[in-house]
């Protein structure tokens, strides 16, 4: 699967609406279109999942920079994999989704150090610490 980066979104949009969870800087869904919302998916396939929409916002404040989306993912799917290892130890869960929670989590580090090094950055080494402390 192919992955690519998102056009920044201008930081000049001043109207917004509220939307569950914080806020949305979208022109087409203040105008009343959310079709584009369908472009979105959040970690259970959910669609329309608003945290993962560029524009939005979770207080009303700035957006979020691209390095703290990266952070925000390689997080969450670190919970899952802590989330999916527990159910499987209680024997509620399947191996297979171990696996699975793993290597998306790996794939976020991926693209999160692809991105650093683009930045002329270096390779995100936090993962680990994240699990242990988490």
């Amino acid at each position: 699967k192919n992955y690519a980066m998102s056009v920044g979104l201008p930081h000049d949009l001043k109207e917004k609406i509220k939307v569950k969870g914080g806020w949305c800087y979208s022109p087409q869904v203040i105008a009343g279109d959310d079709e584009h919302c369908a472009q979105t998916a959040g970690p259970d396939g959910q669609i329309g999942y608003c945290p993962k929409c560029r524009y939005f916002s979770q207080q009303d404040m700035t957006f979020m920079e691209a390095a703290d989306l990266y952070r925000t993912e390689i997080i969450q799917a670190a919970q899952d994999v802590r989330r999916i290892v527990k159910l499987y130890r209680n024997a509620k869960g399947d191996e297979g989704d171990v696996v699975c929670a793993i290597q998306r989590l790996r794939n976020k580090e991926n693209e999160f150090s692809s991105f650093l090094l683009n930045q002329g950055g270096e390779i995100w080494e936090g993962t680990e610490k994240l699990i242990q402390t988490g």
